[in-house]
Parts: structure tokens; C-alpha cells; sequence
């Protein structure tokens, strides 16, 4: 990898997305404040996406409009679907 090419994840999206979505699953809808209480508030995942080993614009960064929040099972039931990026596809065809 070349200097400067390198995208990371930034803090300030994951903070930012936990806050615009309500610390809840944008797939299922769990909130794990509500099921496990306070010391799991955060346990959700910042699903990219674009996923961040696809490269990018040079210097671009991660916005809030980038990513979407999840639970870890949809998180991981997103990414063996396929189509990562087709959340709102996905979600209609879970049945919960």
C-alpha cells in the first residue's frame, strides 16, 4: 500500500452514527440498552457501506451518510448475503 492511500475508521462516525440512530439495529431493531442494559448500550457494529478494503478517493473520508448501524448478527448475516451495501433489500426480506 502507498503512502497516504491508507483509509481508516473514524471514531467521530461510529460516535456519531450511534447518536443519529438510536443506538439501535437499523436490520432487526434491537436495542441493547432495552435487552441487556446499560453496559451494553454500544454493542453494535458500524457496517460500511463501502467497504473500507475497497479503496476509495484518495483522502476521502468515512461521513455518517456512509455507514448504517447493526446489530453483530445482522452485521454478519449482511455480509454473507452477498450484497452488503443492499441493507434496506435485506432488511425487507428478513422476517423477524
Amino acid at each position: 500500500m502507498q503512502a497516504g492511500t491508507k483509509r481508516e475508521r473514524d471514531p467521530k462516525v461510529r460516535r456519531a452514527a450511534l447518536k443519529a440512530y438510536d443506538f439501535e439495529c437499523m436490520i432487526c431493531g434491537l436495542k441493547p440498552l432495552d435487552v441487556y442494559g446499560p453496559f451494553a448500550e454500544k454493542c453494535l457494529d458500524v457496517h460500511h457501506l463501502k467497504p473500507l478494503g475497497a479503496g476509495g478517493t484518495k483522502g476521502s473520508a468515512t461521513t455518517l451518510r456512509d455507514v448504517i448501524l447493526v446489530c453483530p448478527t445482522c452485521h454478519r448475516a449482511l455480509h454473507m448475503s452477498g450484497a452488503p451495501a443492499a441493507w434496506q433489500r435485506f432488511r425487507s426480506e428478513c422476517t423477524f
